[in-house]
């Protein structure tokens, strides 16, 4: 019996410093990563500021051929918007991604809305690198005021990271082997 209360004291302490722990963890988290890309920087914003286009390199936007695509709001630049959804997909089956900021061949940020999962801001800064652009792409989110949620957040740093990796990389192929004018 008294392994049994300080076996369950120490399981007591133990979930009372993860909590206080993670009320010491950050409440926002972002991974950021920079690319060059053979690519003219009007070339590199017109991709970007599209919604349509994010289909082929944001993560998100390319689920599969399952995928119903909706677009509201202009073409491209502050106010475009696309929402796909897919009930294949448990993580990122539903969302919307909003154009909230485009300043021509320098900055775009976008609201990426996750529904379940939450809410993550996108920025994308450009800087013209001679022929090519220099690609700024960062990830935030809030984390809130949960301490399991800040733990969580440890985890998501590294999946944000490996998502705009491989978004980089789709992005840097179409741009850099699809002709200037497509």
């Amino acid at each position: 019996m008294k392994f049994l209360k300080w076996l369950l004291s120490m399981l007591v302490i133990g979930f009372i410093g993860l909590v206080l722990v993670g009320f010491m963890l950050p409440r926002e988290i972002s991974a950021s990563r920079t690319a060059k890309l053979d690519a003219s920087v009007d070339r590199v914003f017109a991709e970007i500021a599209r919604p349509k286009a994010a289909r082929d390199w944001l993560p998100v936007g390319a689920l599969d051929d399952k995928t119903v695509y909706e677009f509201d709001g202009p073409e491209s630049g502050n106010g475009a918007a696309m929402k796909w959804s897919n009930p294949e997909y448990r993580d990122y089956g539903r969302g919307r991604l909003t154009v909230t900021q485009a300043h021509p061949n320098d900055l775009i940020e976008y609201l990426l809305d996750l529904e379940k999962m939450g809410v993550a801001q996108m920025r994308f800064e450009l800087a013209e690198d001679g022929i090519s652009t220099r690609l700024t792409w960062t990830v935030s989110t809030r984390l809130g005021h949960s301490p399991f949620g800040r733990w969580f957040g440890l985890l998501l740093d590294d999946w944000f990271a490996e998502d705009i990796d491989a978004g980089l990389e789709r992005l840097k192929a179409k741009l850099e082997t699809a002709p200037a004018d497509g």
